[in-house]
């Protein structure tokens, strides 16, 4: 472990939590966004077709926002290794 820990190749278990505390703020913040974003755009939609479009890009919007936030936290934990 200390081999791995001068070679920056190993991270503390206190960074990983607060990352994941972060990313798991994220997740719930966007989830609990999600229907009052969506609704207005599904709501005169009257095709089920469309609607699953909707919602299919709404939530693959969510992911890229998960994504990016795990992608920013994992640039950030190398910076302080």
């Amino acid at each position: 472990m200390e081999r791995d820990r001068i070679a920056k190749t190993l991270i503390e278990a206190t960074q990983v939590g607060i990352a994941f505390t972060d990313v798991g703020a994220a997740v719930r913040a966007a989830m609990e966004n999600f229907a009052d974003q969506v609704a207005p755009l599904v709501a005169p939609v009257s095709d089920l077709d469309e609607c699953n479009a909707i919602l299919t890009a709404e939530a693959r919007r969510i992911l890229i926002e998960i994504a990016a936030t795990l992608s920013r936290k994992k640039d950030e934990i190398a910076k302080q290794a």
